[in-house]
C-alpha cells in the first residue's frame, strides 16, 4: 500500500453525537439545504454549487455521464442474461453426454449431435472438451 500522507475524513451530516465547529455545521446545513448567509465560505460554497449545476457545459457532462452508466448497466444485464443461458446449456451438453453414454454411442456420435445443437455457440475444441471431461 502507497503511503500517500492522506486521510479519508467520513462526517455524518444527520448525526448527533459530539460538537462541531460552526463553519462545520454551517457546511452541514448547506447540505440539507438550510443556507447560512453567516458565513462567507458558505455562501461561497452554495454559489459554486448552483455555478455547477447550471453552467450549461456541466449539465452536458453529467448527461453524458449518466448516459455512460446507463449504458453500461444495460450492458451488464446483457452479460449477465448471455452468462445464465451458456450455463444452461453447459448443463445440458452434460446431460447430453452423459446419456449418449448409457446408450454406449461414441465419442464422434456425441460431438456429431452436440455439433448440430451447440456448434453456433460452442466450438469444436470445447465441445471435444466437454466429451473428454464427462467420460
Amino acid at each position: 500500500m502507497l503511503d500517500t500522507k492522506q486521510h479519508a475524513i467520513i462526517l455524518n451530516a444527520s448525526g448527533s453525537i459530539g460538537e462541531v465547529t460552526p463553519r462545520l455545521q454551517g457546511f452541514f446545513d448547506l447540505i440539507h439545504d438550510k443556507i447560512s448567509t453567516k458565513d462567507e465560505f458558505i455562501e461561497k460554497l452554495n454559489r459554486e454549487v448552483k455555478k455547477f449545476g447550471t453552467d450549461p457545459g456541466r449539465r452536458k457532462e453529467l448527461m453524458d455521464y449518466q448516459m455512460r452508466l446507463d449504458d453500461e448497466r444495460e450492458f451488464g444485464k446483457e452479460q449477465g442474461k448471455q452468462q445464465g443461458k451458456q450455463k444452461e446449456q453447459i448443463s445440458s451438453i452434460k446431460r447430453l453426454i452423459k446419456m449418449a453414454r448409457q446408450f454406449k454411442a461414441s465419442d464422434d456420435f456425441i460431438l456429431k449431435q452436440l455439433m448440430e445443437d451447440y456448434g453456433d455457440n460452442f466450438s469444436k475444441s470445447e465441445l471435444q472438451e466437454f466429451i473428454k471431461k464427462n467420460k
